[in-house]
């Protein structure tokens, strides 16, 4: 259920849609690579800022790696990204992962601090749409900056 973005700073969790056109090679401690293909990763934004602006950040192609999940933003080929002032990362997460053909992508992935998620890196299926989505959101229309 879409609504459009407004200027107003949105406050919750979001939905980074991530479109890895090659194997993203990750660091030791995550002891895995990512396949290509779409993921999806949960978090949260409720300092300074909001979702918009921690999503901006994301969106940034050249920036120190200081999450788990810049080390795929900083490979995507394709990046999109939308909030949800209404719920939880968890609760995002346990809902996406009703849907078929979803997964988990890596455990203990952008999760450190959450006891009830294995992860909070999905793996999407390649026919996988927001349409899907029946929680209400808000697409940010965000674009990649350098």
């Amino acid at each position: 259920m879409l609504r459009k973005a407004n200027h107003q700073t949105i406050y919750g969790a979001y939905l980074l849609f991530i479109n890895l056109t090659a194997e993203t090679i990750l660091p030791n401690f995550f002891n895995a690579n990512l396949p290509f293909g779409y993921y999806g990763y949960v978090g949260n934004a409720r300092g300074k800022g909001g979702v918009q602006g921690r999503c901006k950040r994301h969106f940034k192609l050249t920036k120190k790696k200081h999450w788990h999940v810049d080390w795929l933003t900083s490979n995507a080929q394709k990046l999109h990204a939308i909030a949800f002032s209404d719920k939880t990362e968890c609760e995002i997460i346990q809902y996406l992962l009703t849907i078929k053909g979803t997964s988990v992508a890596i455990k203990g992935f952008g999760n450190s601090d959450c006891k009830m998620c294995s992860s909070h890196l999905i793996k999407l299926p390649t026919n996988f749409s927001m349409q899907s989505i029946k929680l209400s959101f808000v697409d940010l229309n965000l674009k990649e900056e350098k």
